[in-house]
């Protein structure tokens, strides 16, 4: 079997786009605001940084594409470690492309909606409007757990086995899509800040009155580390880490409250969740 063949079994399905699906996204309302890059893909200042050594952040995000045959993060994550790390990256690279663009003054084009969007809008774009406070805070998660060299900082488990990452709240009618998200400093001309981090979307779709209804039900922020010690499970293999949403304050489950309006987005404040370290198996 061709490597590549390999490869996307393992990432089982990842690479549907579904630009011309069509459904009704639940959440909260309020105007939210990205560039739309030339290339594709969207680039998002992060409004807070905390505990960053950068004074301003932004995340360039690709298009996002959907994992067919997988009903949770957790799922796609492990499919992932079934290969070699090199692999995963020169596939993902190609399945969800992005530019780089350091030094450009117009990389793109700033479009505004609300992240209370109706039928007729593209539902991936509307989950990544609708969710991106929670990306922010996932990714500056991760930039700590990179900054902290964590080799063997978390316990690490082969890829399949049981990592409490919430794989009881799989249903047969979710869906589960994936982007590239590059990390960029807006002081320095949109320099890259590291390697791409994966970013994992679960959301429930629920049919009523003839309508799809689509709610975010879980996040999961994941990364490879390259430089994995010869100790413990890994032996000297790339390792993935990952951190998923914890419980929402005034929310269930890691979704939002109900209640719209602009500011809805900012009274939920949610926790952060490190798991367990995957190792690569090839």
């Amino acid at each position: 079997m061709a490597t590549r063949d390999r490869v996307s079994s393992a990432c089982s399905g990842i690479g549907a786009t579904a630009a011309n699906k069509r459904v009704t996204v639940g959440g909260h309302g309020g105007v939210r605001e990205m560039v739309r890059l030339e290339g594709g893909g969207y680039l998002h200042e992060i409004k807070r940084v905390v505990g960053m050594p950068w004074e301003r952040l932004a995340l360039q995000v690709s298009q996002p594409v959907v994992a067919e045959n997988a009903a949770t993060a957790s799922e796609v994550l492990d499919k992932m470690t079934e290969t070699s790390a090199e692999n995963l990256c020169k596939l993902l690279s190609k399945m969800m492309p992005i530019k780089d663009i350091a030094g450009r003054k117009n990389p793109g084009k700033v479009i505004r909606r609300s992240a209370r969007l109706s039928s007729g809008d593209d539902f991936l774009e509307a989950l990544l409007f609708m969710e991106m406070d929670k990306m922010e805070g996932l990714v500056q998660q991760g930039l700590k757990i990179r900054m902290a060299s964590t080799a063997d900082s978390a316990s690490s488990t082969a890829a399949g086995d049981d990592d409490g990452d919430r794989r009881h709240q799989a249903t047969k009618d979710s869906m589960v899509s994936v982007v590239l998200i590059q990390v960029r400093d807006p002081e320095q001309g949109y320099a890259a800040i590291g390697d791409p981090m994966i970013g994992v979307m679960e959301a429930s779709l629920e049919k009523k009155d003839g309508r799809v209804k689509l709610e975010m039900q879980g996040m999961h922020v994941a990364g490879i580390l390259f430089g994995a010690s010869s100790k413990g499970r890994s032996n000297g293999r790339a390792m993935m880490w990952s951190a998923c949403l914890g419980q929402c304050k005034g929310s269930h489950n890691g979704r939002r409250g109900g209640g719209g309006g602009a500011g809805a987005g900012d009274v939920c404040r949610c926790g952060f969740v490190r798991n367990t370290n995957r190792v690569f198996r090839r």
